[in-house]
């Protein structure tokens, strides 16, 4: 099945049509001054990562140029490299660009978009065009902490490239290269070229970092950067240390205020260069929000003119009459707040102004217009540009009728420019508009009826066996660990018996249970895999999960609680001897189409008031067997980096998840969270308001293991420690404040906060 046609087929049942118009004739004035147009195609840029302001992640280069290219238009996405390219960018191979970023624009290719507009070519964008330059900061084969941009920056001009670091106010401010395969006993050497300014020099290293094959940072060793403005070349031997599988480079700067400049790193094996890109001279796809500059507006700049607004209170009205065929219901811009628009008297006089959308004032006086076209007759004739307005929400509509005002105003552009001849406009114009609109989010809902079969929020699970099965993971590949907690999530349903080591922690917490006396000693399995022979009545047989879809891993655990299965792969499946029941390997064309899926047959057979939202990463680190064991419903939605993907989108998704949050009751926990690094994941905001619209409320414990275990104690009673009373004041002395948060609950108990129970000092501060 068509991904498309599968995201759209739900949307069928939509009452509301987009109504058609006849197309106008346009008057002479509108005609731009040059009516012939080498190239016809459309250019829409499309880079990984890239910030949206006043756009949406949502609406997707890659949808837009789809939905064009079914229309009949030849639409391409291009990447900054394409489009800073004279020979692969210029007005005889394109007649139109389209930036869906919103503000936002790539200032790297900005001579050539300029060149562009100059020679006729038009632009169509979302929000304030040009108002946000962006640079690109990141370097290939490399990854930023805390991400590309203030603190970490790959600067390359006039053939010299480095990487900029700058110390934070906390932590530390770094990057880290691709990882490479560690032995331990050899000598790496790793050198490279650095200077630094600020207080405290010196302080800060150029690292190498060592992990164990399940991922674990072990420790870091190197050579200090130097205390110098002067460019300085530095040097280490550094030994693999016991247990290392796995090594990367990593220079840090820990020391605030200080700037350090860093070139021509390297990492050698027996005189192996391993490092890929130690001159960052490569870009990668880290980007820098610049901030807003009214300097690319005006005739000098981009000239696509000035704007007005956000106005309170102001009517939004689509024209009378408007050449792409906008009906008068046909309104995405209801949010007033943040929508902007164009003041027609910024342009030059000889321009002429095609309104798509107006903006009326409180007094009735027109404003602007959110969605114009604008034919040239002045510096940039020839070049017929278009506003189609600010993304003011991530409502499923809304973002159909700007995606539908993109398209529709890219081929009406095409058309005045000469590009196309009226038979495919109208061909386009018809196929756009027959897209079925689709339904507005679910609301005004009634509550649901259906009972809650157990009495706390969380469900619990039995007491824990006297003598635990405790195994020790954290060597074993992710596909094995898997397999064991779904394995622990279906054997721990009865009682909980398996207890599984993935990090420090868990030793901790087993010791803490004995101690309270919930469980005793434990029985150590040396052998984890062989659990799985050893409770084979306690499952059903396996689900091989889709390697090939983004969560795979996430649907296969669904059908792991739903049908008591183990989750494996095909070697899997023959070295233990199981049983197939479920093989999900290319039945799903996106991840949308799987999620709907398990809202429409697998739910009836899950658990209704248990969800969690979780990346598939989460599927290794020991996140499912609690979902498992409960038949919990687990899902993903993915954001701007990771929505950009075979089978991803955003949006579809999301509508999947709101039809099935409607029909589940409300005040029900949504356990993991919403946010899987920058860009990836809907996000905390977006994801907790979704989730909160629907009356689910999200529990953050994405990093949770053997809460099948947990689950199962009992706490007689809690009793607080009684509080001293507070001193009296005594005004020559300081006092300190000290406010405690429980920070992302969960999560942060069970790990972050373990941290002050045990140090010694716990308890000691009033």
């Amino acid at each position: 099945m068509d991904m498309r046609s599968h995201r759209l087929g739900w949307r069928h049942a939509a009452a509301l049509l987009v109504l058609l118009t006849a197309l106008p004739a346009c008057a002479a004035p509108t005609t731009p001054a040059n009516r012939t147009a080498p190239g016809g195609a459309v250019a829409i840029f499309s880079a990984q990562g890239f910030p949206y302001y006043g756009g949406s992640h949502y609406l997707s280069p890659e949808v837009v140029a789809a939905d064009l290219r079914r229309s009949g238009v030849n639409a391409q996405t291009l990447g900054l490299d394409a489009l800073s390219s004279l020979t692969r960018f210029n007005r005889r191979r394109y007649a139109l660009f389209i930036n869906l970023y919103g503000n936002t624009f790539p200032i790297e290719a900005y001579p050539n978009l300029r060149r562009f507009h100059l020679a006729g070519g038009g632009i169509i964008s979302t929000a304030v065009p040009f108002t946000h330059p962006v640079r690109n900061v990141g370097a290939a084969f490399w990854s930023a902490s805390p991400e590309w941009g203030q603190y970490a920056a790959a600067l390359r001009a006039g053939g010299a490239s480095m990487l900029r670091l700058v110390g934070p106010n906390g932590t530390w401010s770094g990057v880290g290269s691709a990882r490479h395969a560690a032995h331990p006993g050899e000598t790496v050497q790793i050198a490279g070229r650095i200077r630094t300014t600020g207080p405290e020099q010196g302080r800060d290293f150029l690292y190498v970092r060592f992990y164990n094959q399940t991922g674990q940072f072990l420790t870091q060793i190197g050579p200090a950067f130097p205390a110098s403005a002067a460019w300085r070349q530095v040097s280490a031997n550094v030994r693999v240390p016991k247990g290392a599988a796995v090594m990367d480079v990593s220079p840090q700067v820990w020391t605030p205020g200080v700037t350090a400049w860093l070139t021509g790193l390297s990492l050698r094996l027996n005189g192996r260069e391993l490092l890929a890109n130690g001159s960052f001279q490569q870009p990668g796809d880290g980007w820098q929000d610049l901030g807003h500059t009214d300097r690319y507006l005006g005739d000098a700049g981009m000239g696509l003119g000035g704007f007005g607004g956000p106005t309170p209170g102001a009517r939004i009205q689509v024209a009378t009459g408007n050449p792409i065929r906008l009906a008068r219901d046909d309104n995405p811009y209801s949010v007033t707040q943040s929508l902007q628009y164009l003041d027609p008297t910024s342009l030059p006089a000889q321009n002429s102004i095609i309104p798509i959308i107006t903006a009326v004032g409180s007094e009735g006086k027109r404003l602007g217009y959110p969605a114009a076209l604008i034919v040239r007759h002045d510096a940039f004739a020839g070049a017929v540009d278009g506003w189609a307005g600010t993304v003011g929400r991530d409502d499923s509509r809304q973002i159909f009728f700007v995606r539908q005002v993109v398209e529709r105003e890219a081929v009406e552009a095409l058309r005045l420019e000469g590009a196309i001849p009226a038979s495919a406009v109208r061909k386009s114009l018809t196929h756009l508009a027959a897209e079925p609109v689709p339904p507005p989010a679910p609301h005004d809902l009634p509550l649901p009826t259906e009972h809650r079969p157990y009495s706390t929020f969380f469900p619990v699970s039995p007491p824990l066996a006297r003598h635990l099965l405790v195994a020790d993971v954290q060597h074993l590949n992710n596909d094995d660990r898997l397999l064991l907690t779904s394995l622990q999530g279906l054997v721990n349903r009865r009682q909980p018996r398996i207890f599984l080591l993935f990090g420090p922690g868990d030793a901790t917490w087993l010791h803490w249970m004995q101690q309270e006396g919930d469980t005793g000693a434990p029985v150590m399995v040396l052998n984890p895999m062989s659990l799985v022979r050893r409770f084979r009545s306690e499952f059903h047989g396996a689900v091989i999960p889709d390697p090939a879809l983004y969560i795979g891993v996430d649907i296969a655990a669904d059908v792991s609680g739903a049908d008591s299965l183990l989750i494996a792969n095909p070697a899997q499946v023959h070295q233990y001897g199981l049983t197939v029941k479920a093989d999900l390997r290319g039945r799903f064309h996106s991840d949308a189409g799987a999620l709907s899926w398990v809202a429409d047959h697998l739910y009836p057979h899950l658990n209704h008031f248990l969800m969690m939202v979780a990346h598939p990463d989460l599927a290794y680190n020991g996140s499912f067997d609690y979902m498992i064991q409960h038949k919990g419903i687990i899902f993903w939605i993915s954001g701007s980096k990771d929505g950009v993907g075979p089978g991803r989108d955003p949006l579809a998704e999301q509508q999947v998840m709101e039809r099935l949050f409607a029909r589940m009751p409300v005040n029900i926990p949504v356990r993991g969270f919403w946010w899987h690094g920058n860009g990836v994941g809907i996000g905390e905001g977006p994801g907790v308001t979704l989730g909160s619209r629907f009356g689910k409320v999200t529990v953050v414990s994405d990093g949770m293991t053997n809460i099948s275990v947990h689950s199962g104690i009992r706490a007689a009673s809690l009793k607080q420690p009684k509080h001293a009373p507070p001193p009296p004041l005594d005004r020559s002395k300081v006092y300190y404040t000290f406010t405690m948060s429980d920070g992302d609950n969960l999560d942060t108990h069970f790990g972050y906060f373990m941290s002050y129970v045990l140090n010694p000092l716990h308890g000691k501060i009033p």
